[in-house]
């Protein structure tokens, strides 16, 4: 410093407090707004999955494996008078839905032929792929089990005793 010269002190300028501040307030704005957004993403999962183990819960019991004494007692009862059917869902490839094993293709289940279609759809519904995101359809005649009457049977649609159905996401 020279003798005779005086200096002020260094004062931060004003603006780039300001701008600090206001930097600081905006992300913490987006942090809350990104918690917000996971916690209400972990409640739809939630009841989702709640939705899934309620529909499962809901549906019959399967039938039993066909050309065992079971099945024969079974198709010998009123319920059991349309057969029972083995129905095969090819998942999609590219999907959201969680499932115990990832290289996993497809699911397996049987329904006895009186059965109505909605309870095909409930089952789809209960491992992950409801109606209003996924579409059932048919290897051959190409048909969209969605958009048919819930009401029809297995056995009207001609899915006994067995068939392929593809899901489709929408």
């Amino acid at each position: 410093m020279i003798v005779g010269e005086f200096s002020y002190p260094r004062i931060p300028p004003l603006y780039g407090t300001l701008k600090a501040k206001e930097k600081a307030r905006a992300e913490e704005e987006e942090r809350i707004e990104r918690e917000r957004l996971a916690r209400q993403r972990d409640q739809q999962q939630t009841e989702a999955a709640q939705r899934r183990l309620a529909v499962a819960a809901s549906l019959p019991r399967e039938p039993p494996a066909p050309n065992t004494p079971a099945a024969k007692a079974f198709l010998a009862r009123p319920e059991g008078a349309a057969g029972i059917t083995s129905l095969r869902f090819r998942l999609p490839r590219n999907t959201t839905v969680t499932r115990p094993d990832p290289n996993q293709s497809t699911l397996l289940r049987r329904f006895a032929g009186l059965d109505k279609l909605q309870t095909v759809l409930d089952y789809a519904e209960s491992q992950g792929y409801p109606v209003s995101e996924y579409k059932l359809l048919t290897t051959f005649p190409r048909r969209d089990l969605t958009t048919l009457d819930r009401n029809s049977t297995l056995a009207d649609l001609k899915l006994v005793p067995q068939e392929t159905l593809t899901l489709e996401q929408r």
